[in-house]
């Protein structure tokens, strides 16, 4: 057996070494791929690129503690470069934040806008509800009055159509008391004997307004006798047929001038009752214009409220698009930052210290230098 074994280390790396290198390509490939995204910034002309991508195995691999000075240089613009981008994004971010603030800000302003509107609308249909149940009682009171109107109209009618009958009724009368009456009552009659048709015409008159039916069936012996040739009897009916020619002359006239009154008194009623009708007429009218303005303006209240509508419903639109670019600004910048941080991982990366080889003695060697 040999005094002492020398055991060096195998050619071939240790996993965890392996492990370490394959780290590094990964985080290295990872660096390019970023520097290939047309999204990320570089200063200058595509050739600049294509160089960064070009160094970045050879610069990375090195260890900072193994870089030569080209290499320190190339590794302080990744790093710049890098800052740079970060910095981008995060200003991106910030715009993105400002416009979502700015939109929800508009949104807001949009919702009150439409709450103030709908406010507006709903007192407006209140108002229009008041001014209805206002024009409906207008409506009632001109209904009354019209038909109060009629009603003296119609009374009217019938007064002036009674006085009519009644004024040709004592005309008829009092042409009957001076033709035959009179003649026959003062015995003033042409001729020999009494004309038979005057005589029917005294009894169809007297029976008509109700005498005595005694006193008419007496009337063509009463009459037809001159007033010296009458008996006792014939000038009690000849007097009592005067009294109730008279008492019709004299009923006739009160109802004429009962109906005078009468029609006078509908008469003031009715223009009292036309110039009601005509206020109450007016005021529906105006009430009915009213209610037709504050439904146009109703009208456009709910129009104005649509189009408010809509610009809440397009605002929405713009703030989940806002929100969907802030989530990817940033979605891209926490990308960044991962990416940064393996940059710097790789910069700030030392060479490994490397393994000695270890000298093995035999146990019987170390205990006979020992002794």
């Amino acid at each position: 057996m040999p005094a002492f074994q020398k055991r060096k280390m195998s050619d071939s790396p240790s996993p965890q070494k392996k492990k370490k290198v394959d780290s590094v390509h990964k985080q290295i490939a990872v660096i390019t791929d970023a520097l290939e995204d047309d999204s990320f910034e570089v200063p200058g002309t595509s050739a600049n690129r294509r160089m960064l991508i070009a160094m970045a195995p050879a610069v990375l691999e090195a260890p900072v503690d193994e870089r030569n000075e080209n290499q320190k240089i190339v590794a302080e613009m990744f790093k710049e470069l890098f800052a740079a981008e970060e910095a981008r994004l995060s200003q991106q971010v910030a715009e993105a934040e400002a416009k979502v603030s700015e939109v929800n800000k508009e949104l807001s302003s949009r919702k009150a806008s439409t709450s103030n509107a709908e406010a507006a609308l709903k007192e407006k249909g209140e108002e229009v509800k008041s001014k209805l149940a206002e024009l409906a009682d207008k409506v009632g009171v001109t209904r009354t009055a019209e038909s109060t109107f009629k009603e003296l109209v119609s009374d009217l009618t019938d007064l002036e159509q009674t006085q009519s009958f009644a004024t040709e009724e004592k005309e008829a009368t009092l042409s009957l008391k001076t033709n035959p009456f009179l003649p026959l009552k003062e015995g003033t009659w042409e001729g020999d004997t009494v004309n038979k048709d005057d005589v029917k015409t005294l009894t169809s008159f007297f029976r008509k307004i109700k005498a005595d039916s005694s006193m008419v069936s007496a009337l063509p012996m009463a009459l037809g006798r001159k007033p010296a040739e009458r008996s006792e009897f014939d000038s009690v009916v000849v007097g009592e047929l005067d009294k109730k020619l008279e008492g019709k002359l004299q009923e006739l006239e009160q109802t004429i001038k009962g109906n005078a009154a009468e029609i006078t008194k509908k008469n003031a009623l009715k223009d009292s009752a036309d110039a009601s009708l005509t206020t109450a007429k007016a005021r529906q009218r105006a009430d009915t214009e009213a209610v037709l303005a504050l439904k146009a303006e109703a009208k456009q209240l709910s129009s104005e409220l649509s189009e408010k509508q809509q610009a809440v419903v397009e605002q929405g639109v713009e703030m989940k698009a806002a929100d969907g670019e802030l989530l990817e600004k940033k979605s891209n910048l926490e990308t960044h930052q991962k990416i940064l941080s393996d940059l710097t991982t790789l910069l700030e990366r030392t060479a490994p210290i490397p393994e000695v080889a270890v000298e093995e003695k035999t146990l019987e060697v170390v205990t006979e230098e020992v002794m």
